[in-house]
């Protein structure tokens, strides 16, 4: 399993675990339909072939044999040697076991802080009370989904007319806000529309 180094929106500090885009997606989402931010925006998705192929193959590999991916990717976490990471900035959680993985993962590097946006938000319900410290899981409003009210933290589209008042505003690039998205006492984290 493929593990990303950093770039110039998220900064150098953080390393990163994706799948393709949409295809482990919740298909009532619009993103899923044309409006993926990932591949819209992404330079390194839409230049590079060897991002395109890593992400494929990781995805590949996660379907064809879970256990073995889930250990190949616990793996190369061990030996991330950076402070943060950050799971899906393209794709979404696939199920429940993997959503398992990544509560091991921040368990086995207590010395990371780990960041997950999802709108799987049925496979993370059960494992609230579970999450470790080093782990915040986002959950990705998107207007007019429902959204479970009884989740810590959360993220909003700017132009999402339930967003919260006093969330904290994306700047657009993780170093200069020091990593706000990975902040368990931040609740909302408004994002700019792509």
């Amino acid at each position: 399993m493929k593990i990303f180094k950093g770039n110039r929106k998220i900064g150098q500090n953080i390393r990163t675990f994706s799948f393709a885009p949409v295809v482990f997606c919740d298909r009532r989402f619009p993103c899923t339909k044309g409006t993926c931010y990932y591949l819209k925006r992404s330079a390194n998705y839409v230049q590079f072939a060897s991002v395109r192929d890593a992400l494929a193959e990781n995805t590949i590999e996660y379907i064809r044999d879970p256990e073995h991916a889930i250990s190949s990717m616990l793996r190369a976490i061990s030996q991330i040697r950076k402070p943060y990471f950050r799971f899906f900035v393209a794709g979404d959680c696939p199920d429940s076991r993997f959503a398992e993985a990544m509560l091991e993962a921040a368990r086995l590097r207590q010395d990371v802080s780990f960041l997950a946006y999802t709108k799987k938000y049925a496979i993370f319900l059960p494992l609230k009370n579970r999450i470790p410290e080093n782990l915040v899981i986002r959950f990705s409003a998107w207007h007019p989904i429902e959204i479970p009210e009884n989740w810590s933290w959360y993220s909003w589209i700017e132009d999402d007319p339930r967003r919260p008042r006093n969330g904290f505003r994306c700047p657009g690039k993780c170093d200069p806000c020091g990593h706000t998205c990975w902040n368990r006492k931040v609740k909302n984290i408004i994002l700019k529309r792509i």
